[in-house]
């Protein structure tokens, strides 16, 4: 039989919500500290933290906070039971089909930007 005409696999039964783990898609800000000073490499500012200077340190302390909360979440998603489907940054495209759920960790643009990939399943901010 040709491949094109091969039978297709049958779709797993569907199970219910109550049968299965949730799936989540995860949405997370962009801090400051990672755009200028891990993506974009920003001169000025890496210069500023190899000398230590203390006016870098509200960004560092803002971006380990934020990394914390991710964490948080992403614990009690596990011990939620859920299955993250993806996690990726605000302004990344996804595809939210077959989620139970997206949750989002940033702030109102973060929120915003979420809402963009989201036609019928629930944001979590």
């Amino acid at each position: 039989m040709p491949a094109d005409r091969a039978p297709r696999p049958h779709p797993p039964e569907r199970q219910s919500r109550a049968e299965r783990r949730p799936r989540v898609g995860l949405v997370t800000k962009r801090s400051a500290w990672s755009i200028y000073i891990e993506e974009r490499k920003d001169p000025k500012l890496r210069r500023l933290v190899a000398e230590k200077d203390e006016t870098i340190s509200p960004l560092r302390a803002s971006h380990d906070a934020h990394e914390r909360t991710v964490n948080e979440v992403l614990e009690a998603l596990s011990a939620a039971s859920a299955e993250i489907a993806f996690s990726c940054h605000a302004g990344d495209g996804f595809d939210a089909r077959g989620l139970d759920l997206v949750v989002t960790v940033g702030g109102d643009g973060t929120l915003l930007s979420a809402s963009h990939y989201v036609d019928d399943v629930p944001i979590l901010a």
